[in-house]
């Protein structure tokens, strides 16, 4: 019907438009203007009435548009799937794979049944870029080592898929901010601001129509007193008649209003209580599990002191050597509440070292490994499990980077006498009680029994910091409204941290580069690999003793170690993406390069927290040309709840040589509180391009790792054996030799956060480094200086500039696609990203520039992140 319009600063503008009733609305149209609506639910029985034709019909209605405008949009859906081609390599070209949009995430399969079990690759689209090729490909990137390029069938199709994306994208990101900047009670409250603000607008619109309804009658009334004037007869009955449309109208808004704002009312108390009793169960139930806790502890502490109290058994009458209950047992723990999801053991090499083996190495520790089988004393044999198994099952992938090291120190203290203490922060290769310490290997093929020299760099670096305070906070009163989510989105005050930060921590693991330097002097490439693994090893050592949280990099965030005077190193990390947290990590010497790119996701899962690290690091000798590549174990976290903290790494590694096609396959065995085996136990072969075993790994990843050179290899196809016996291979070895041993803690180091002398090194004070450089980092070292209050306002302080920056990228992005422009993103300032040569997927490598720039002290290209 039409209306004329009065706007609501009381001047009639008499603009023509229509007042429209549909189901559930009244529509108001200016003439050549935009629509807009009031969405009230009116009942169809108000509405029922005769429509004259649209030339008689007029009314005056105030609509003020701040309170009823709104605009049409469309609401995507939280599920897309279907085809398109994925760039998958070179040689293979595009290929077809099964895409699924859900929850912000982009995952691809290779088949739809592929969807129960095996997820090929996933992106989050909150920190994406979509970039559209041409008119049927489109590529999508996280900034860090994923980049998805995909072709759709047709334009049409390209343009569905491209539309769901950004969409999506826009909900992740809106999502990621609610969580990382609202905690439980703003987010129940935003839950009800909706309600809040229709309560509102309604409760507007009730109030208008009342208003412009006593107008409306007053102006009757005024005409009523005139009406003795004939010219105005016909115009009052006019108005008379739309006077009773409008009332009809009216009171069925008001209807309306008034119901929806009864039962909103009656709805908010029904749903505050039901809130309030959700809220009283969740406190008992974390009663229950705290409890509970505290009775599965008592229960291992029991169990660790009756076993401890087991008179020595023949192993056959313990069952360790029966791999059925070995399965069982696993078993059992899988199906545990609160205990560590572990892998099924897959085949493996497995060593059984008698007592009498121990007696030997000692009385032969001087002898080589790598002596001829014609000198070698009396071979011993070893029963090796088949290597053919499949690594452990794929862990579901969630973000952040934080990774958390740590563990109770208490099995470490008699392992570690007797080691020799190294004065200048680097590793000792010199053992009194073994001289067989791990050394190059010599020109016929032994390890060359060799004795470490000090060298004294001209820079002297500290060997103290200021004692931890005695400050005591609940972890368990933080993480349990944190489980199941990622705790890189979890703000953690610095109670928790140790005050390095992860740039630092990735640096730290060059503690024993003198290993490399000795693999760099072996002849053969699986001597070398020795060394290697025993390198990869020796990077968990640090986290023995210490639960500290290193500090989350900022983007932009870098971290230098010029040990070239003393060590011939020198080092370079930055933190290259945000999200998902990526750190890159350079390392130069003469020698050989180190490079890796560390990102990982984490997980709280009630009693313990998993960190289960992504990147590959590489490997790369200058004078022989092999290249290696490894991946991290997951490190575990237990006892969150109740007890000390103590820290586990379980899983699977395989070391590879690509130039020579060796590989090195290490387990490191999870901590069973029922078994007898050695805690931290590592376990691992060596075999050649044409799989024969050439050394056998022996240790742990908290004390020292031995090998062992075979001698006599007899593969499980040679020997008969019934078909229900597991595969078995007999191996020959010689005495074995220690790789690699960790150095004696520093006294009173549980007072500086359990750190080691070359850990205190990293946060040192050093003038000439970026301004970017973790060193400068201010709640870090407010933190290192025991000013705790300061350090968590400071960290505060920092994250809070941080989310500004991704902000203003964001509405970058958005600007530049309005424009059809290509938004580039965040790029690193020392690093690029690019495809690896050799794994065939995206890694930040370093392009050069810092330590020229650190020479010319030119800090133009860094950021201001501080």
């Amino acid at each position: 019907m039409g209306v004329i319009c009065s706007c609501s600063d009381d001047r009639n503008c008499g603009t023509e438009g229509s007042l429209v009733i549909n189901h559930g609305s009244i529509t108001f149209q200016h003439s050549g203007s935009p629509v807009f609506r009031v969405q009230v639910a009116v009942p169809s029985c108000h509405v029922t009435m005769a429509r004259p034709a649209m030339n008689e019909e007029f009314a005056v209605v105030d609509l003020p548009f701040e309170y009823v405008s709104m605009p049409d949009g469309q609401v995507c859906p939280d599920h897309f799937r279907g085809w398109l081609l994925k760039w998958t390599n070179y040689i293979k070209g595009y290929q077809k794979r099964w895409f699924v949009l859900s929850n912000g995430l982009l995952s691809y399969y290779r088949s739809q049944a592929e969807m129960a079990h095996t997820c090929r690759g996933t992106i989050n689209l909150a920190g994406a870029f979509i970039d559209s090729e041409d008119s049927c490909s489109f590529v999508i990137s996280n900034g860090g080592t994923q980049i998805f390029y995909m072709r759709a069938s047709s334009e049409v199709e390209r343009q569905r898929w491209v539309t769901a994306l950004e969409l999506a994208k826009a909900k992740a990101i809106k999502m990621l901010e609610s969580d990382e900047e609202e905690d439980t009670n703003s987010e129940k409250a935003e839950n009800i601001k909706p309600l809040n603000a229709k309560l509102e607008d309604l409760q507007t619109c009730n109030d208008l129509v009342g208003k412009h309804g006593s107008a409306l009658q007053r102006s009757i009334v005024e005409l009523q007193e005139v009406e003795d004037n004939p010219a105005l007869a016909a115009k009052l009955k006019f108005v008379n008649e739309k006077a009773t449309l409008f009332r009809i109208t009216a009171n069925a808004m008001i209807s309306a209003c008034a119901e929806f704002l009864e039962l909103a009312q009656t709805q908010e108390k029904r749903w505050q209580k039901s809130l309030q009793l959700e809220r009283q169960r969740r406190i008992n139930l974390e009663e229950t599990v705290e409890a509970l806790a505290k009775q599965h502890n008592t229960l291992e502490r029991a169990c660790r002191k009756n076993t401890s109290k087991l008179p020595d058994l023949p192993e056959s009458e313990l069952g360790h050597d029966s791999d059925d209950e070995e399965e069982e047992l696993e078993e059992d723990e899988e199906n545990a509440e609160f205990f560590d999801a572990i892998a099924e053991h897959p085949e493996g090499f497995t060593l059984s070292v008698s007592k009498s083996r121990e007696s030997l190495q000692s009385s032969s520790s001087e002898q080589s490994i790598g002596m001829d089988g014609e000198n070698a004393k009396p071979l011993l044999a070893r029963t090796l499990s088949d290597t053919t198994g499949q690594a452990s099952a794929e862990i579901k992938q969630e973000v952040s980077k934080d990774s958390v090291a740590g563990t109770s120190e208490t099995s470490t203290a008699k392992d570690t006498e007797g080691s020799d203490v190294v004065s200048d922060g680097r590793s000792s290769s010199t053992d009194p009680d073994n001289k067989a310490v791990m050394a190059p290997f010599t020109v016929g093929g032994s390890f060359a029994v060799t004795q470490s020299t000090e060298r004294l760099g001209t820079k002297l670096f500290r060997k103290k910091i200021p004692d931890k305070p005695d400050i005591s906070i609940n972890l368990w009163s933080i993480l349990k409204n944190c489980i199941g989510k990622e705790l890189s989105k979890i703000p953690m005050p610095v109670n928790f941290n140790e005050p390095i930060s992860m740039l630092q921590r990735l640096t730290e693991e060059l503690e024993y580069t003198d290993l490399l330097d000795k693999a760099a002097a072996c002849e053969t490439s699986t001597e070398q690999m020795c060394y290697v693994a025993a390198f990869t090893t020796s990077s968990y050592s640090t986290t023995a003793a210490r639960t500290g949280k290193p500090f989350n990099p900022l983007l932009g965030e870098t971290f230098e170690f010029d040990r070239t005077e003393d060590l011939g190193w020198r080092s370079l990390a930055e933190q290259v993406s945000h999200h998902p947290p990526a750190s890159a990590l350079h390392v130069e010497h003469k020698e050989w390069i180190f490079w890796q790119e560390f990102t990982c996701t984490s997980k709280f899962r009630g009693k313990y927290l998993q960190v289960i690290p992504h990147g590959v690091a590489h490997l790369k000798f200058n004078k022989s040309g092999n290249h290696y590549t490894w991946k991290k174990v997951t490190t575990t976290v237990h006892n969150i709840i109740v007890g000390k903290l103590w820290i586990d790494q379980s899983g699977e590694m395989d070391i590879e040589n690509h130039t020579t096609k060796d590989v090195c396959h290490l387990k490191y065995d999870a901590y069973n509180y029922f078994g007898r085996d050695t805690p931290r136990k590592v376990t691992g072969v060596i075999t050649d391009s044409s799989k024969v075993v050439r050394y056998v790994i022996s240790g742990t990843w908290d004390n020292k790792l031995d090998g062992a050179k075979v001698v006599y290899h007899r593969s499980p196809s040679n020997v008969k054996q019934p078909a229900s016996t597991p595969h078995k291979s007999q191996a020959q070895t010689l005495p074995p030799v220690t790789l690699w041993k960790k150095n004696p803690a520093l006294p009173g180091c549980e007072k500086m956060y359990y750190f080691t002398e070359f850990a205190l090194a990293l946060n040192d004070s050093d003038d000439s480094v970026a301004p970017t450089d973790s060193r400068r980092r201010p709640d870090q070292r407010l933190m290192e200086n025991c000013k705790w209050d300061e350090a968590n306002q400071e960290k505060q302080k920092l994250e809070e500039m941080q989310r500004i920056r991704r902000r203003k990228r964001e509405a970058e992005a958005s600007e530049a696609q309005a424009e059809g422009k290509v938004y580039e993103g965040y790029k690193p300032v020392w690093f690029e990203n690019v495809v690896d040569e050799v794994t065939d997927t995206a890694v930040h490598v370093y392009k050069g520039g810092y330590w020229e720039a650190k020479e010319r002290q030119d800090w133009s290209l860094c950021p201001e992140i501080y």
